[in-house]
């Protein structure tokens, strides 16, 4: 139900990293992980990707997605947070930092 309910902003950035259009890393949209669904999951790096509304930047919100992020982190996932206006007005910097955060990724999983 969620993938057909997107936002905007998650449909933008969908349009970018759908059908491995990101350096050939597979993305899905609305992962669930327990009782927690990401918006956007590469499992291939344990990379999660949540856009924030403004919902996000109460203190309630920041509080819950500081206990999401602790929990998932706990999982080996590292999530990295966009603001709506980063997607809609700076989309090529947000898709440059998941690059950055996708190879950190598979670096750390990729033996030395």
């Amino acid at each position: 139900m969620l993938r057909h309910q997107q936002t905007p902003e998650e449909s933008i950035l969908w349009q970018r990293l759908r059908n491995r259009k990101l350096n050939g890393f597979r993305f899905v949209r609305q992962f669930s992980v327990d009782q927690f669904v990401l918006d956007f999951y590469c499992p291939d790096c344990l990379l999660g990707i949540e856009i924030d509304g403004s919902q996000h930047f109460t203190d309630e919100g920041r509080k819950n997605d500081a206990e999401r992020t602790k929990m998932l982190e706990t999982r080996n996932i590292r999530v990295i947070r966009f603001r709506n206006d980063e997607i809609r007005d700076s989309l090529d910097v947000v898709v440059e930092a998941i690059h950055v955060a996708l190879q950190d990724q598979h670096s750390k999983k990729s033996p030395s």
